[in-house]
């Protein structure tokens, strides 16, 4: 007779992977099934030893030692992005330097004896990148300035031209005042222009 295969063994590939992590962190059975019943609603209830015959098994070993190997690094990393975050997170070549570097400033923290002297070295890395970092921002601000500036004379010069023509008009129009209008003429240059004769 064929041995029947474990519940979990038959689903997807990612569905294993939810498995093996939420088994990894402790996760109660009840909510691992909820969780594959939510992802794939065709999946087989999986008892409480379904989960724990698939926790003995190799692909639930070699998740759990192939995450418990990275998983310092990626905690050192966290902490290294948390201790950076700011409104956008990490965007620049200057942010992955400051990550870096602080990840090796954690290290020392972690030391039980910590050289001053690297703390003084990784101190200084870091406010020179600061620094630099505040002197280029400083640099697009006054070039924003500078745009800025130019646009606001280019508008300055087209309304005082625009103010000169009006001027103009105005005074064309006071020296029409004075003048006695020949309605005859008006008419004729009217029917001239409209094609009238």
């Amino acid at each position: 007779m064929a041995r029947q295969r474990n519940n979990v063994a038959i689903l997807p590939f990612e569905l294993r992977k939810l498995v093996c992590r939420m088994l990894l962190d402790g996760c109660k059975y009840a909510a691992i099934d909820a969780a594959v019943k939510a992802e794939y609603p065709q999946a087989k209830k999986l008892h409480g030893t379904t989960l724990l015959a698939y926790a003995k098994g190799v692909e639930y070993k070699n998740y759990s030692a192939g995450r418990l190997k990275i998983e310092p690094k990626l905690a050192a990393d966290r902490w290294a992005a948390d201790a950076l975050k700011e409104c956008a997170g990490i965007e620049t070549v200057t942010d992955m330097a400051e990550m870096a570097l602080a990840n090796q400033l954690r290290d020392l923290a972690d030391k039980p004896v910590a050289e001053i002297s690297d703390l003084m070295k990784l101190v200084r890395s870091i406010t020179a990148i600061k620094r630099t970092n505040l002197a280029g921002k400083d640099e697009e601000h006054k070039q924003e300035i500078k745009q800025l500036k130019e646009q606001h004379a280019a508008e300055i010069a087209g309304k005082d031209a625009k103010i000169a023509e009006l001027s103009a008009k105005i005074t064309e129009l006071s020296n029409v005042e004075g003048r006695e209008i020949d309605s005859q003429k008006v008419a004729d240059d009217l029917d001239s222009a409209l094609g009238v004769r």
